[in-house]
């Protein structure tokens, strides 16, 4: 029997999310960052929101300047949390529009949560500045 493959999913969800980002933030002089990420929060509605075989994004949510994507994972594979962490920062990185927004003081949250127990956090990954 095999086991499990690892799940690195972060590329994919980071650059959905990040055309998502680009659509509502463009630095803008009539609204604010924080309204700017609200907007982009409830673009991602409704949830859950399948993201592939293992992964489905259960909420998005801006409190301030911090953009928190939540995601519960449907099979119980491990987290590679340094794989992951390091997948997000190349794909947010590349993004112009969440640049922008890490320029502007804003931090990117992933969280991963397990499979039978929502509230287990299995992997929390924050980006605040490019590498």
């Amino acid at each position: 029997m095999t086991s499990p493959r690892p799940v690195l999913i972060a590329a994919l969800c980071a650059a959905a999310l990040a055309l998502l980002v680009g659509v509502y933030f463009w630095p803008s002089e009539d609204q604010s960052v924080e309204r700017q990420l609200q907007d982009a929060a409830e673009a991602m509605r409704p949830f859950p929101r399948r993201i592939d075989e293992a992964t489905e994004m259960v909420e998005a949510r801006a409190e301030g300047r911090r953009m928190t994507y939540v995601y519960r994972l449907l099979q119980d594979v491990p987290v590679e949390e340094e794989r992951q962490r390091a997948a997000l920062e190349r794909t947010v990185c590349a993004a112009a529009p969440m640049r922008d927004a890490l320029r502007e003081g804003v931090v990117f949250v992933y969280e991963y949560r397990g499979k039978d127990d929502p509230a287990q956090v299995l992997a929390r990954i924050e980006i605040a500045r490019c590498p």
